[in-house]
């Protein structure tokens, strides 16, 4: 068990996945920050005309799922013909995303500078936008940093969304890997099962040596209803199946000892 983990951990195929998660990641925080930077503003505007649509922005895509804003823009795009590879939809979609949040960060952290502040600088003659630069933003971004950190994470965690519309990141090759080798409770009613009292259950051929699966005790409850189910299903025929005779041969089909159940 330990050498195939780390056989996996060194996995190229793998590593390679993380790289694509990483560089999604990096490039759709970038973009985020941009386009949050601007959302920011238009929310700290005096003109309702620019205040109106960011607040329905930002309502609207922190108020969504992020798979479906996903898919969506995957559809979307198809559907008036502009035909985008997978890692630059997931890239757009990302972006949009992140920016909602991002903005709300970034305006917090304006609002907690000190309104002298910018009233100082427009007393020297600075304009607005040389005041945001070297005013406003220094200070505000005390207050920025903590956020901005907590969601460069999250999108680090939230790349795996992007395997539903087939980018070739970490958890889809993940996937692949388990659609490929992983085998859940092989052959449980078959050959060479058996449920011990240390809660293991041997899977695969006795004759080939089957590996040792930990099953968590909710799967181990459910197979134990499921061989019970098994003998009075098959004790049933009989008549008075209720007896411990009737239930011998389903318990020998299921491979399953009673005598090692709790």
């Amino acid at each position: 068990m330990s050498t195939e983990f780390l056989h996996y951990l060194t996995s190229r195929f793998l590593l390679e996945g993380a790289v694509l998660a990483i560089e999604i990641a990096v490039v759709s925080m970038a973009l985020g920050l941009v386009l949050g930077l601007g959302l920011a503003l238009l929310r700290l505007s005096r003109h309702a005309a620019l205040r109106s649509p960011a607040w329905c922005y930002i309502w609207f895509v922190r108020g969504t799922p992020l798979l479906l804003q996903l898919v969506f823009i995957y559809d979307a795009l198809r559907a008036v013909a502009i035909k985008l590879d997978t890692f630059t939809t997931a890239i757009i979609g990302f972006s949009l995303n992140e920016a909602a949040f991002c903005a709300e960060i970034i305006r917090g952290g304006v609002l907690s500078v000190n309104r002298s502040q910018a009233i100082a600088a427009a007393a020297l003659g600075m304009p607005g936008a040389l005041t945001l630069r070297r005013i406003i933003l220094p200070q505000a971004m005390r207050a920025i940093l903590p956020g901005i950190a907590n969601q460069a994470i999250s999108m680090i965690k939230s790349t795996s969304i992007a395997s539903v519309i087939m980018v070739n990141e970490l958890t889809f090759r993940a996937q692949q890997i388990v659609g490929q080798k992983f085998q859940v409770l092989h052959r449980v009613h078959g050959r060479g099962a058996d449920l011990s009292g240390d809660d293991e259950l041997r899977c695969g051929q006795p004759d080939r040596g089957g590996a040792a699966v930990r099953l968590p005790p909710r799967a181990r409850r459910r197979l134990i209803r499921k061989t019970r189910g098994g003998d009075r299903a098959a004790a049933a025929p009989e008549g008075s199946g209720r007896t411990r005779a009737a239930g011998a041969p389903a318990r020998e089909a299921a491979g399953v000892d009673r005598r090692s159940l709790p």
